[in-house]
């Protein structure tokens, strides 16, 4: 398996057995796992020889057992600060350096202000004018203000008091309008009536059309009267014409109809100019009942006292209205005045330039440790090209970044436990948490980041750490090396407990599994059993007590035993220092 991504099942032993431990020291314990390694290869050497399994032993006692995931990473501040600016001055001095410790607002660098000094004076001379005519335009505005303020408070009293007056004269004269209401629409309809008896009298056409038919009709007589004369003075000497006399009877027959009309129309005009007069005479009687009304009530005092109140009231709501006109536009003029006061591009220019000035001094952005700075004096100073000026970063805020293999990720968890260890900190065990974890693979592997939890971790930026992910944990458990569990024909597991000299069957239920151990469960396992556990078997894999250790299952007191007695090896016995003896080895740390 790979360093990158190692897959370890963690044991924790303590030593019941502390006689031992206190016998043994570290130059004792290095030297009885030498010759235990040197054994451990003779016994199974022997025993290959010999086709009888080699055996260590192990000590159970309950412990902790948990199933991790170890990576390696790099160890960078999980809160950075990167200072920058946008000014091209040149450096003039630099405070601080590589390693300081800083508080967020101190000076960083300032860069040289001479030409942004002396562009401001000039910029601060044109404001001086600027401002002083804006003053005066603005106090000049404020006294129009006031002066149509007061115009228009004057107007308004005299509106107010128009109004009322109006009011009072409306209320006098609207009971004598009441009163005489009556005799108001007689007079309107005696008028009416005047003016259609007149327009009838005047439309008649009638009796001229009659008397034109008459004018007419005596005209026709006349003539066929003087033509019957001289046709008389020719009868003496021819016939009278008959047609001659019919002609003038025609004519006395049409004017006697014409006169009969004119005589129709003329009594039709007299009628029309009777009932003409009698509307006069209505209307007159009409008139001077309602003129008497109006005496008996003094309408025309009130009505002209209500007149004048109108027009009054009328001529100083337009003054009024004139004058609230003059305060709106005196408001505006004040308020163009204030903006240009206040506003002056001349004013903006200056603080533009003061606000660049006090850019010029950089200062960090956050607290922490100064851990690049790329400043020098003499030079421009910009973040234009992305590089910032200085980097700040918390080394009290760690992280480790690590990749995770695709075959481990989906056992990953935000929030998992891990133990972090690095070169730099010994073995000391720096409690983490997974705090992100990428849901996209890089060429590594999916990136992913473990906070450092302890505060005074004594990790350093940039060194390199390792880190293990707890992936599942149990507490007070019982657990042996994977062979030292067998699985009968039956399906029943169990393992071999020392019996005096001999090994005795004892079946287990088995639990929580990892790299090289397995947790077994049983009524009648107790803490201080030795346990039985296969080195190697003649046609099988030997694991020398090499790679035993390496993998962590040495981690606890463990015996090592050969053959049986009179194999390869020698024929003692256990805990003998023969070839095929026993030997303790005490766990390291």
């Amino acid at each position: 398996m790979s360093n990158n991504v190692k897959r370890r099942l963690k044991l924790w032993f303590r030593p019941t057995k502390k006689k031992i431990i206190l016998v043994c020291v570290a130059v004792a314990l290095l030297a009885a796992a030498g010759a235990a390694m040197t054994r451990a290869n003779k016994a199974a050497k022997a025993s290959a020889a010999s086709d009888e399994p080699a055996y260590r032993s192990v000590i159970l006692q309950k412990d902790a057992m948990a199933e991790s995931i170890t990576v390696t990473g790099t160890v960078a501040s999980a809160d950075v600060a990167n200072v920058t600016t946008q000014q091209t001055q040149t450096v003039e001095s630099i405070a601080v350096q590589v390693g300081d410790q800083v508080k967020k607002g101190d000076i960083i660098c300032t860069l040289d202000t001479a030409d942004l000094e002396k562009e401001l004076a000039k910029k601060q001379k044109a404001l001086g004018t600027d401002q002083a005519t804006a003053q005066r335009n603005y106090e000049s505005a404020q006294e129009s203000l006031a002066s149509a303020q007061e115009k228009y408070q004057t107007a308004y009293q005299s509106y107010a008091t128009a109004a009322t007056d109006l009011e009072t004269k409306r209320a006098a004269f609207l009971p004598a309008q009441t009163s005489i209401q009556t005799y108001q629409s007689a007079y309107d309809a005696a008028l009416t009536a005047e003016q259609n008896a007149g327009i009838a009298l005047n439309s008649n056409s009638q009796i001229v059309a009659a008397q034109a038919a008459v004018d007419a009709a005596q005209a026709a007589v006349a003539a066929a009267q003087g033509g019957g004369t001289q046709q008389a003075g020719n009868s003496a000497q021819n016939t009278p014409s008959l047609q001659s006399s019919d002609a003038l009877a025609q004519a006395q027959a049409q004017l006697a109809a014409a006169q009969a009309q004119l005589a129709q129309a003329q009594a039709q005009a007299a009628d029309l100019a009777k009932a003409y007069n009698d509307a006069v005479a209505a209307r007159q009687a009409a008139e001077n009942s309602l003129n008497t009304a109006k005496t008996n009530c003094n309408y025309e005092a009130l009505y002209t006292a209500y007149s004048a109140a109108d027009q009054a009231c009328s001529a100083a709501k337009q003054t009024y209205e004139s004058a609230k006109q003059q305060v709106d536009a005196a408001q505006q003029q004040l308020d163009t005045a204030k903006e240009q006061l206040d506003s002056d591009t001349a004013l903006e220019a200056v603080e533009q330039l003061q606000e660049q000035i006090e850019d010029c001094t950089i200062r960090a952005t956050a607290d922490g440790t100064i851990t690049s700075l790329n400043a020098t004096v003499g030079s421009a100073a910009s973040s234009a090209g992305g590089t910032p000026l200085a980097t700040i970063q918390n080394t009290g805020a760690l992280k480790v970044s690590v990749n995770i293999d695709e075959n481990d990720i989906q056992q990953m968890q935000v929030g998992q436990r891990a133990i972090i260890r690095s070169d730099a900190t010994g073995d000391k065990k720096i409690a983490g948490t997974l705090t992100q974890l990428s849901v996209t693979t890089s060429e590594n592997g999916f990136p992913a980041e473990v906070s450092v939890d302890d505060a005074d971790s004594g990790l350093l930026i940039g060194v390199s750490a390792k880190v293990e992910i707890v992936l599942s944990e149990t507490e007070g458990v019982y657990s042996v090396p994977y062979d030292a569990v067998e699985t009968k024909d039956s399906g029943e597991k169990v393992i071999y407990i020392r019996d005096g000299k001999d090994w005795k069957e004892l079946p287990v239920t088995t639990g929580m599994e990892t790299s090289y151990y397995i947790e077994i469960e049983s009524d009648e396992l107790t803490d201080g059993m030795e346990v039985r556990v296969p080195i190697g078997e003649a046609g099988g894999t030997d694991t020398t007590l090499e790679d035993m250790m390496n993998g962590g299952m040495m981690q606890g007191e463990v015996v090592i035993e050969g053959p049986a007695e009179g194999g390869p090896g020698g024929g003692g016995g256990r805990g003998q220092q023969g070839g095929g003896g026993a030997v303790m080895v005490a766990p390291v740390g």
